[in-house]
């Protein structure tokens, strides 16, 4: 019992310094997320808590939970990501949703 107590312990902080710094890791960096478990593309609709994602010529639709961060990603213009809201999700930028834990949404300027 010891054992399965320890392992799980072990297995939830393993997860949570990913979780508290994937606000700085730019879009399609993500170690052993980005291009495996998370879609990248362009959001070509919003309808309410779900977008549509074109990556390539596949349409992903994508519901956004509750629960789930939304990070500004600034990287190109070189300066801090910002925690965003579900108003940052513009038709045009480009994301990456690694669902349902988090959405990171690029802008420009």
């Amino acid at each position: 019992m010891k054992a399965f107590v320890f392992a799980l312990l072990l297995a939830s902080t393993a997860a949570f310094p990913q979780a508290a710094t994937e606000r700085y890791i730019p879009i399609g960096r993500s170690p052993g997320i980005s291009g495996v478990h998370s879609v990248q593309g362009v959001i070509e609709s919003v309808n309410g808590n779900t977008i549509a994602i074109r990556s390539g010529t596949t349409v992903v639709r994508v519901e956004i939970a509750d629960t789930s961060d939304i990070w500004i990603d600034r990287s190109k213009i070189r300066v801090t990501n910002l925690r965003g809201t579900p108003i940052d999700l513009v038709v045009g930028r480009t994301v990456e949703a690694y669902l349902p834990r988090w959405i990171k949404v690029e802008v420009a300027q």
